[in-house]
């Protein structure tokens, strides 16, 4: 399908190349990583999931589903909280959520009419609570990101059937400068070694030290703490923690 990216410059394959994948969204590949290029003759046969919204759109034909066009990509086997654990769980957590998640743009996962799904789009009514920023996007046009900076809005994106927040590394203060620097160790490792080694090494560079937020792993440019256990905590699989952690 054609993508519409101005800036791109497109070329056409010559070798061949191994690459690995968690999924495909209208044909295009997620969290894809490259592995290696393959020069053997007998390449291995390669059979490709069903593309991800042209499997919603057969599940759901006539349900009065999520429009296609607000699906960014689909979490099918996501076990999305109920509001009431998840309001109950934001007011319990807001405190210590707020320094990271408070007035930094947000992008959505939520989940409505049986789907969970990163969104993309129109959004539903907006509770006062929740504001608005809106960015002119590269490719031209206006774009709009939700932000918040207290518990109101917290539980104002709960009422917009958000169950998981992924914040900028930016405040809308200054959003061409970032102030934190988030890294990812494999999701599928439980060996804490990565992140230890990435806390010594960030640690040798700069005279702060790096902070953890409770489900990613966060280095403010502010001073902070962590503890070996804690570093541990980062090179576990982000499923220990529950949904509405980021």
């Amino acid at each position: 399908m054609p993508v519409k990216k101005p800036k791109a410059t497109w070329v056409r394959p010559i070798v061949d190349a191994e690459i690995e994948y968690g999924a495909l969204t209208d044909g295009l590949l997620r969290e894809a990583v490259f592995k290696g290029l393959r020069d053997d003759l007998a390449l291995p046969a390669a059979h490709a999931p069903p593309v991800a919204s042209d499997r919603w759109q057969r599940n759901h034909k006539g349900r009065g589903a999520v429009p296609r066009e607000n699906i960014l990509q689909l979490l099918p086997d996501a076990v999305p909280p109920s509001k009431e654990q998840l309001a109950a769980y934001w007011r319990n957590v807001a405190k210590r959520a707020l320094p990271y998640l408070g007035r930094r743009p947000l992008k959505l996962v939520r989940h409505t009419r049986s789907t969970t799904f990163y969104h993309k789009g129109a959004l539903p009514p907006i509770p006062d609570a929740v504001h608005q920023l809106r960015i002119e996007k590269r490719e031209g046009g206006e774009g709009m990101w939700v932000w918040v900076d207290s518990l109101a809005g917290l539980l104002g994106l709960v009422e917009m059937d958000v169950v998981e927040v992924h914040p900028w590394a930016a405040t809308v203060d200054d959003i061409e400068h970032p102030d934190v620097l988030v890294t990812a160790p494999d999701r599928y490792t439980t060996s804490s070694a990565p992140a230890k080694r990435n806390r010594r090494i960030l640690y040798r560079q700069s005279a702060q030290r790096p902070r953890h937020d409770g489900g990613r792993r966060l280095f403010p440019t502010r001073a902070g703490g962590i503890s070996d256990r804690r570093a541990g905590d980062l090179g576990t699989d982000r499923a220990r923690y529950p949904s509405g952690c980021v």
